[in-house]
């Protein structure tokens, strides 16, 4: 999770950059002490990592692919090579 400071300099920045067109992206996050990915990733719409819904992958939801695996060697099942 971004901390409140550097979420208040990327707002900062990304207003400086509104105001001035002479302003850089790569200078605004140089003043305010931010990436240029972040500010150019903000610019173009995307949302902050907490913001977003986890997806599930490949079916495998809350980590069953794990507690399988732990379950199946606690079990004496693990493959030995």
């Amino acid at each position: 999770m971004p901390s409140a400071s550097k979420e208040a300099r990327v707002i900062l920045a990304l207003e400086a950059l509104q105001n001035d067109e002479r302003l850089s992206l790569r200078a605004a996050a140089k003043l305010y002490n931010v990436l240029a990915s972040t500010l150019r990733d903000r610019r173009a719409g995307r949302s902050i990592r907490q913001d977003t819904t986890p997806s599930i992958a490949n079916g495998q939801a809350n980590g069953q692919a794990n507690s399988n695996q732990a379950n199946g060697q606690a079990n004496g099942q693990a493959n030995s090579n």
